[in-house]
């Protein structure tokens, strides 16, 4: 199977935010842009100040699955799970099983 069967013109954004953007108007243009572009966004909260309405607006749909919230960078490795299978999900239709274990040290 060649890279473009698995891969089939699909682009990923992943953003992380730890409180607010500086310039909210300009950040939820962009993504706007990168939405009708047909990027997929995954949007990441860290922390507990957070603008919530501007990480759902960054994120692709459904929302459920590409808006995560952690507590901490630290915390961040416990979603590569998740966010590999979004990957999967979108890039391959989802015909790959992710073992946890594969994306531990």
């Amino acid at each position: 199977m060649s890279p473009q069967t698995l891969l089939p013109n699909k682009n990923f954004y992943f953003s992380s935010l730890d409180g607010k953007s500086n310039n909210k108007p300009n950040t939820l243009s962009q993504a706007a842009s990168l939405h009708s572009a047909g990027v997929h966004v995954i949007s990441v909260g860290v922390g507990d100040n957070l603008d919530m309405d501007e990480l759902n607006e960054m994120a692709s749909e459904p929302k459920t699955d590409n808006l995560l919230l952690v507590e901490n960078y630290a915390a961040l490795p416990d979603k590569v799970t998740h966010i590999m299978q979004q990957f999967n999900k979108v890039l391959c239709a989802g015909k790959y099983t992710l073992n946890k274990k594969s994306f531990n040290k």
